[in-house]
Formats: C-alpha cells, sequence, structure tokens
C-alpha cells in the first residue's frame, strides 16, 4: 500500500491508490517527496486505524484482548522503508509519522541491547523482505522453526516477535505478522506491498504461543483486511483457508424449495434430510473408547473443533470427531432450529445426509460411525480421510508449478470432483457449501485415492432458492447477491470451478462475488472471464494467466464460472434432460475421460 492524500475512498483506510514511489533516500522524515507530494497523513493513519479496530476489536473485545496496528512496507525501495502506518503504531512506538515514514523498521531495534535481540529472527526478517521483492516464498529453514511456529503455513508471511525500543527509550515486545500483498490500480499491474499487523505482547513468547495456537482467527481477521483491500484495488495474494461469509434473509421457508428436483424413481430421498437419524440413535460417549491425538480443525460455525483420534480397540483405525457443546447442538434438529433461527448451518442435516449417502452407496462420503454424547459436548466420529483437504492439495510445495505440469497432475483429480458432485445432484441433493476445505482425500481399501465431500449443513434435497446465500465468498454464485430465485445446480458448478481455479492455479480468482466489493470479480462481469484471464498474472511469475492453461482448460473453466447462469455449463444432470450444454462435451474434459 503507498502513499495518499488523506482522501479516503469507499472503505476506512484504503488509499486511492498506490504512488509512484521515490528512491527511500529521497524519503524525507515528514514523509514527503522531492516535490513536496504528501507520502501518508495524519488522516491516513487515523483512517486506518479506524478499519483495524473494525476488523480487530478494541477495548478488550479484539483477539487475546490485545490492541493491534499496521504498517505498510515497500520492498522495492531500498531498505524496504515504511511508507504508512495506523495511529495505534504511533501510539505503540511512541514515534510521530514525521519520525516513521520513509525509514526502516532498524530505528526500532537499534537502540535495544545486543542480549535482548534475537539474531535469527532479525535475519529472517531482513531474508524475507528481500524474497518478497523477488517475488520468491520464503519459509523458516527447518532448524530455525521454534515450537511455538505454527506449522504448514503459506510462503508469503512471516510470524515473529523482537523486542524493540520507543522514542522514550522504554523497550516492549513487539509481535509483527509480516504479509505480503499484491495489488494495483490497473488489472496486470500489481506490484508487492507487505503488511504487518502489529502489537504488544505482556509476556513476550507466551502470548505468541497464544496468538500461533488460534491462528485460524487470525487469518479470519486477515481475509477481512484483504477484503477491505479488494474494494479499491486489483488484489493478488496466497490462498487462506475461508470461512463462510453467510446472512439469513427471507423465512425459513427458504431452505424447503419453491421446486423441487425433480424425482428419480430410483432414488428415494427423505422429505428432509434430518429424517435419515433419528435423534435416538445417539449414543453415550465412551472416554476409555478413543485415544485423542491432535486438532484436526477448528469447527467455528459449530463451535466446536475436530480432532484426530485412534480407536484403542483397534489401533490401526483412526477417526476424526467432531466436538461439539451440547449447548449448540441441542437433543433435535427442531430444537436446534427452535434456539438457533437465524442459522444457516445445520449440524442435525449434515449427520442425516451422511446416513442418506451412505444408504445410496455414494462412495464420497465418508462414513459415520456414530454419534455419541456426555453431559456437556455431542461427538460425531466419522472415518478419517488420511490425505487432508483439497487446500492441502492446492497449497502442497509438492504439487508443483501452474503450467502444463500441474495441469495434466490434477486432471485426474478434477475428473473425478465433477463426477461425485454430478452423483451428488443425481441422489437430489446440492450441496451449497462446496470449497477446497470441504472435500477431502483418503486411502480406499486397494490403496487408491478417493476423494471425500463433507460439510453437509448447508446441503438441500431442494433445488431452487430465493434470498438465500450459502458458502464462502470467493466461491458463491453471483446470482445469489440478485435476491432472484437460482438454480443451486449450476450455483454448485460455480462453485466447483472456483475450486479447479484454484487447484490448477494455487490462488483465487476473486476474493468475493458480492458486486462492488471485489474489483477482480467486477472487471470479470464487465469484461469477461477469458479477457480477465488474459490480463491477470499468475501469482509469483510474470506469466499472464491465459498463457499457463491450455486453450481447452481455459474454455471450460469460462463456461463453468460463466457470471450469468443462463451460461453456465451443467454437470450432465438428468434434471436438464440434456436441454444444455454439458461439462463432459467439452474438450478438456473429453480427452481426459479417454485417458483415463
Amino acid at each position: 500500500m503507498g502513499a495518499t492524500s488523506g482522501k479516503a475512498k469507499k472503505k476506512p483506510g484504503v488509499p486511492e491508490q498506490p504512488p509512484e514511489q521515490p528512491p527511500a533516500s529521497k524519503v524525507d522524515k515528514v514523509g514527503k517527496s522531492p516535490n513536496g507530494q504528501k507520502m501518508w497523513t495524519a488522516e491516513s493513519a487515523s483512517k486506518l486505524q479506524e478499519a483495524v479496530d473494525k476488523v480487530f476489536g478494541t477495548d478488550g473485545s479484539s483477539l487475546h484482548g490485545l490492541e493491534f496496528s499496521f504498517s505498510i512496507a515497500d520492498p522495492l525501495l531500498e531498505g524496504c522503508p515504511l511508507i504508512g502506518c495506523s495511529s495505534g503504531f504511533t501510539k505503540l512506538c511512541g514515534y510521530g509519522l514525521k519520525d516513521i515514514v520513509g525509514r526502516n523498521c532498524r530505528f526500532l531495534i537499534d537502540p535495544v541491547p545486543v542480549d535482548q535481540i534475537d539474531p535469527k529472527l532479525r535475519g529472517h526478517t531482513k531474508e524475507f523482505c528481500e524474497a518478497v521483492a523477488l517475488g520468491k516464498e520464503y519459509r523458516i529453514p527447518a532448524c530455525d522453526v521454534e515450537e511455538w511456529m505454527p506449522a504448514g503455513r503459506q510462503g508469503d508471511e512471516l510470524f515473529a516477535m523482537q523486542v524493540n525500543a520507543r522514542k522514550d527509550g522504554s523497550f516492549f515486545n513487539n509481535m509483527f505478522y509480516m504479509k505480503a500483498v499484491d495489488f494495483g490500480m490497473e488489472l496486470g499491474k500489481e506490484r508487492p506491498y507487505i503488511v504487518a499487523l502489529q502489537s504488544e505482547l505482556p509476556e513476550g513468547k507466551k502470548d505468541l504461543a497464544k496468538l500461533a495456537q488460534n491462528i485460524s482467527q487470525l487469518d479470519a481477521k486477515m481475509i477481512q483486511v484483504e477484503k477491505t483491500l479488494a474494494v479499491s484495488f486489483f488484489l493478488r495474494v496466497s490462498v487462506s483457508r475461508q470461512l463462510h461469509s453467510t446472512m439469513f434473509l427471507g423465512s425459513r421457508k427458504d431452505d424447503v424449495s419453491a421446486v423441487e428436483t425433480e424425482k428419480d424413481k430410483s432414488v428415494t430421498p427423505p422429505k428432509s434430510l434430518t429424517e435419515s437419524f433419528a435423534p435416538g440413535q445417539v449414543q453415550p460417549w465412551n472416554d476409555g473408547r478413543f485415544k485423542d491425538v491432535k486438532l484436526l480443525a477448528e469447527a467455528t460455525r459449530n463451535r466446536g473443533v475436530v480432532r484426530l483420534m485412534q480407536d484403542l480397540k483397534d489401533d490401526q483405525q483412526f477417526f476424526a470427531v467432531k466436538r461439539m457443546p451440547n449447548s449448540w447442538v441441542q437433543t433435535s434438529h427442531e430444537e436446534f432450529v427452535r434456539k438457533y433461527p437465524t442459522e444457516t448451518e445445520y449440524p442435525w442435516q449434515d449427520i442425516g445426509c451422511m446416513k442418506f449417502l451412505e444408504s445410496q452407496n455414494f462412495k464420497n462420503v465418508c462414513t459415520l460411525e456414530g454419534v455419541y454424547r456426555d453431559d456437556k459436548n455431542t461427538f460425531v466420529v466419522s472415518h478419517f480421510a488420511t490425505e487432508g483437504d483439497l487446500f492441502t492439495v492446492a497449497t502442497s510445495q509438492a504439487s508443483g508449478t501452474v503450467g502444463p505440469e500441474r495441469e495434466s497432475a490434477f486432471a485426474s483429480l478434477v475428473v473425478e470432483l465433477l463426477s461425485a458432485v454430478k452423483q451428488l445432484h443425481e441422489l437430489q441433493i446440492v450441496h451449497r457449501d462446496l470449497s477446497l476445505e470441504n472435500v477431502l482425500r483418503t486411502k480406499g481399501a486397494d490403496g487408491n485415492l478417493v476423494l471425500k465431500v463433507i460439510d453437509f449443513g448447508m446441503a438441500s434435497r431442494g433445488r431452487m432458492f430465493t434470498n438465500s446465500k450459502r458458502g464462502k465468498p470467493s466461491y458463491q454464485a453471483p446470482e445469489m447477491h440478485a435476491g432472484t430465485m437460482y438454480d443451486a445446480l449450476l450455483s454448485d458448478m460455480f462453485s466447483v470451478g472456483v475450486m479447479v481455479f484454484c487447484l490448477l492455479l494455487k490462488d483465487y480468482p476473486w476474493q468475493t462475488t458480492k458486486p462492488g466489493q471485489c474489483k477482480c470479480f467486477d472487471f470479470v462481469t464487465q469484461h469477461g472471464f477469458r479477457t480477465y484471464c488474459q490480463k491477470r498474472q499468475v501469482r509469483g511469475t510474470k506469466k499472464m494467466i491465459a498463457e499457463c492453461l491450455s486453450e481447452p482448460l481455459l474454455q471450460m473453466l469460462e463456461g463453468m464460472v460463466a457470471v450469468n447462469p443462463a451460461n453456465r455449463l451443467t454437470l450432465g444432470e438428468s434434471q436438464f434432460k440434456n436441454s444444455r450444454k454439458s461439462i463432459w462435451d467439452e474438450p478438456w474434459m473429453s480427452n481426459r475421460v479417454e485417458s483415463l
């Protein structure tokens, strides 16, 4: 993020445009360039702090009760100087804007005694800034990884702490979470900046470990920051796990379709997905049966966690156990709806849908071992998917670089994903929350990998919906925001298209599909997906997306994520009676199916 005249646009804390920066040596301490242009003002700092407070909270309501501020650095300038900060940062360090803008952060650490400085992290910080300037990923070497550091993170961030000195000479433990963000006013002209979340940690690394243990909450906050930037800039960031962005509108009738899915006589779905599992089937929880192994994921929407547990009766058997408070789950679906009338995700529906799909021999669902309960919690126990979710697959360092080899390597996975969703639709189930996080991979009995679709809490046996927004921001079909009736078979297809894009390009195509909230998606709406791919660079390279995808694949993606659902490809479901173009007719798909 660059300097600004102080004039905000649309969102607090977002400058009107990144300026053309002069060399760092030409930026003086009052934050002006040689021609007298103001580079960052008190108004800019205040507005940025307003945005930070809106996302992270204040007065003890923030994450762990800490006060957060932001600073912005330009790695393409000599020394990677700060080019802006929030007013909270001036409060944190005691320096004014004229002392901060244009200076490298060394001024905060140089006065600190050598024995209080962490030289390794200081070196990693310098190397991180250099890597960002070169468009490269950076990860702390394994030999320097400390116990508190969160594992499996992206190579565009650095999470650290140093003792810093305030202007008055006092010392404080400064947490800085640095993240590389590419953005610009023109598509294809994005450039790297480093945004850093800062906070004083009274208890040092003990507080740092607490933050690391709640990294999913921190990630959710940073996604909100990115969404704020996406309103005014073309943004290019690494993929992060997304949380739901749903709003309940209208009545509960929205979750009973206005037009039900056309019946397939070979399938007899329950009237409600919750009917396949009766509350009377819940069993008492036996603490002595399972051994807790590790945390698999936060179940934020269900106020719980998912733990990996080992069956003590059979030490070769592992389960994913979702633990939720009884006060949340209640004793039945009906009680849950009465207690939480505005919720959009139903835990009993998730359980019931799993049981129904099992009864239909749907191979792409995790087997439900059982549902258990003690005095405090309900435990949903299902077979463990050994290879993790598709988000892990997409972001793995071993997944290869974007291009022809990656396209070929992921072909069978894409075909299996499309086949699984098609079969789900043929069973008269629409998922409405398809994402990289909600599809897992596991080894089957024959040793081959199998996809497993999870999280059916937003699923429905219906098809047509109005005022019913479901799913995560990047995956939501644009028609969900229109307030008109939409076809969930086609909105699921849009979500799958975003998943395929992410798998092959290691990036989201846009932050959100809500009009006016993401310049990238607004560009697609105005100019088309193909033009967007011709102008947008693949992150970390100088190549455009269209250069890295084969023409058949580009054509298929264009059909999958068509803004107008009338132009969108189908999965060839029987409900359409061959009245529309199917993805199986696409050259990319037909070639891959024949070769598999």
